[in-house]
């Protein structure tokens, strides 16, 4: 009986161990699978080119001045219409994955290591038109999460002993 109830034991513990590593495993798949489909999303992948001068900063008008992101979020006089759809293509797409981490659906351990300072640089970015839009829309929540994520990584930020 005893030899009985150590083998059922030893069997649990392997089948749990099992379970935990395949969910391990097939989580780190399903990010790689979403990573790279992004790089095969020519939309996105124009959007995020398009975008980036605006969200460096370096991007000037006709007077050498830099364009503010929320000017190009509010597309007075409609100038700003393929720029703000890119912009938001890219901010809403970061949202989605940050939602997608914070829940756990996909490896966060993974995702910071490929994609960090590509979050931080976003943010500290598009932060301060993402306030004005909470105060014109009185919602608090959106990009909620992305906030969320970027302050976590940056409170523990990736290390050499990470990689």
């Amino acid at each position: 009986m005893f030899w009985q109830l150590t083998v059922v034991s030893v069997t649990a513990v392997i089948a749990l161990g099992t379970i935990f590593i395949n969910k391990k495993t097939s989580k780190q798949k399903a990010t790689l699978d979403v990573i790279l489909n992004d790089y095969q999303d020519a939309q996105f992948v124009e959007a995020d080119n398009h975008i980036s001068p605006y969200i460096r900063g370096t991007a000037v008008d006709d007077n050498n001045a830099r364009i503010d992101l929320y000017e190009i979020y509010q597309n007075k006089g409609g100038q700003w219409e393929k720029e703000r759809g890119h912009l938001l293509t890219v901010i809403n797409r970061h949202e989605f994955y940050a939602c997608a981490i914070n829940s756990g659906v996909l490896d966060e351990d993974l995702f910071k290591r490929l994609h960090c300072t590509n979050f931080i640089k976003l943010w500290n970015a598009v932060s301060p038109l993402v306030m004005k839009i909470r105060e014109e829309e009185r919602k608090d929540t959106i990009f909620r999460e992305l906030e969320i994520l970027v302050a976590l990584w940056k409170a523990n930020p990736l290390k050499a002993s990470d990689l």
